[in-house]
């Protein structure tokens, strides 16, 4: 196995890092920038290589694998490009064996991730796992294969730091890329505050996720919660719907008029506008409030200091099978990063019309209750120290900086069966 150089006998360090998605390339080339700057400061020359796509290879990564060849959604599309994806996975394990790399960064992407990560640590890589798999929602068994082959995970989410630690897993929290890509937004407005339109009306966000199987079920949920909320607004309200590029903007907008029509509101048609080609929080910045379907909409919301609530929907059975294998308290990430409850989560037969429409206008009628849960946001929000990349990039290198050899290990690893055994907070999967 391969002995670490320590970083004083020589001053070139090999990275491989690997992102298998769009969302993944883009966290991957603020890391890569982040790396470039920190291994200058040390007067390390670095080389960057691995899997990624555009903003990677502009941000100076070499990609002898593109993240195209690893691109599918759903069991049907993955097993239609199966073999396009092995080749890509079986390239990427040979050029960790001919290469060596020093430092080895998994970003995400655990379907491929978590395999080519025990690839790695047995090569003898300093292995990092930025952006870890959800083990909080999908049992304890990856904890244990990240804490058995890993030497580092640097975490974006507060209460995954403190879940990993306890599991023996070396976890440090870095910040999110979601506060450093708003608070810079608000730093070039005039005012970061929440306004109304120049018109003096009132706009509400209707956010109803990014994947067609929640929108076809939450988003007529909240065309039915606007239209009561605007029945029963004394002023003026309009509304503004985020609409993602992964989804088609024509079946929003026929959802949206079978609902009007359902609802006997067509004439509201023209007080909502569905944008697409705009970032969340430009969608968001001019809104008093928001419905919001749960997931990482919520935390930006959060850090946008939006007042919300957080709705989701599921199949029955889906919904069934959850509550048996997943116990937390909240489900959404701004409940439990904040490890309380300081926005209303509205779940399955939870989530009505009537029940969304009473806490948006007990937001918009009250500036005593706005106020409150605008300060329990920003409190939220403080909770994210900045610049995430830099400190994701300072972790990975004084990690590798303190190994002594690759065959001291630095950490106490128990058992997969022990793990599985103890009982993990958060309630995880056992």
């Amino acid at each position: 196995m391969k002995n670490f150089q320590h970083p004083s006998d020589s001053r070139k360090v090999s990275i491989c890092l690997i992102a298998g998605e769009a969302s993944g390339d883009a966290q991957g080339a603020l890391l890569a920038e982040a790396l470039k700057k920190e291994c200058a400061a040390r007067g390390w020359i670095v080389s960057l290589w691995g899997c990624g796509g555009r903003q990677m290879q502009a941000a100076g990564v070499e990609t002898p694998v593109e993240i195209g060849a690893l691109s599918a959604m759903g069991i049907v599309e993955v097993l239609s490009v199966y073999p396009r994806i092995s080749a890509a996975a079986h390239t990427l394990q040979e050029l960790l064996k001919t290469r060596r790399p020093d430092i080895t960064v998994l970003i995400d992407y655990p379907g491929l991730n978590m395999r080519l990560m025990e690839d790695a640590y047995h090569l003898g890589s300093c292995v990092v796992y930025h952006i870890p798999p959800k083990v909080w929602a999908h049992g304890a068994e990856r904890v244990a294969r990240l804490r058995d082959c890993t030497y580092l995970v640097t975490s974006i989410l507060p209460f995954e730091e403190k879940l990993l630690k306890r599991a023996g897993v070396h976890a440090r929290f870095v910040g999110n890329p979601l506060r450093d890509e708003i608070v810079q937004m608000q730093s070039h407005a005039s005012d970061g505050s929440a306004q109304n339109p120049s018109d003096g009306t009132t706009r509400v966000g209707l956010v109803p996720g990014s994947r067609m199987g929640e929108i076809e079920r939450v988003f007529p949920l909240l065309v039915r919660a606007f239209v009561q909320t605007k029945r029963n607004y004394a002023g003026a309200l309009s509304g503004i719907v985020p609409v993602a590029s992964t989804v088609p903007l024509a079946r929003l907008e026929f959802l949206l008029q079978q609902t009007l029509q359902e609802e006997n509101a067509s004439d509201l048609r023209a007080s909502l506008e569905l944008r697409s080609q705009t970032s969340l929080a430009e969608c968001l910045k001019t809104c008093r409030y928001a419905w919001v379907c749960s997931g990482t909409a919520a935390l930006e919301t959060a850090f946008l200091e939006v007042p919300m609530s957080v709705v989701y929907k599921m199949h029955w059975l889906t919904f069934s099978i959850a509550k048996r294998l997943v116990r937390l308290p909240h489900i959404s990430l701004v409940n439990l990063c904040a490890e309380k409850e300081i926005v209303p989560e509205f779940l399955q037969d939870d989530a009505t019309p009537e029940k969304l429409s009473h806490h948006a206008l007990s937001i918009l009628t009250s500036s005593e209750t706005e106020n409150s849960m605008r300060a329990s946001l920003k409190v939220l929000k403080g909770m994210f120290p900045p610049e995430s990349a830099c400190n994701a990039a300072q972790a990975i290198l004084d990690c590798f900086a303190e190994l002594p050899s690759e065959s001291a290990r630095r950490f106490h690893f128990k058992s997969t069966r022990d793990l599985w055994n103890e009982d993990m907070e958060w309630g995880l999967v056992r």
